[in-house]
């Protein structure tokens, strides 16, 4: 079982995916990249996704 499996069994729902980063990261190194210039997203909000896939249509539409 990982360990994502394992606090959802545990019915650990007050942490966020930062602990499942975290517990991995004591098991795992875990590298940073700078992404300055570079267009990244999280979503959050449907605004956030709406955001995301506009970005992506319309890299999409500068290929063709």
């Amino acid at each position: 079982m990982n360990r994502l499996e394992k606090l959802v069994e545990d019915e650990v729902y007050h942490l966020w995916w930062e602990n499942v980063l975290y517990e991995h990261s004591k098991q795992y190194p875990v590298y940073a990249l700078d992404v300055d210039g570079m267009f990244w997203g999280e979503v959050d909000y449907i605004e956030d996704y709406e955001r995301i896939v506009n970005y992506l249509e319309s890299k999409k539409e500068e290929k063709h």
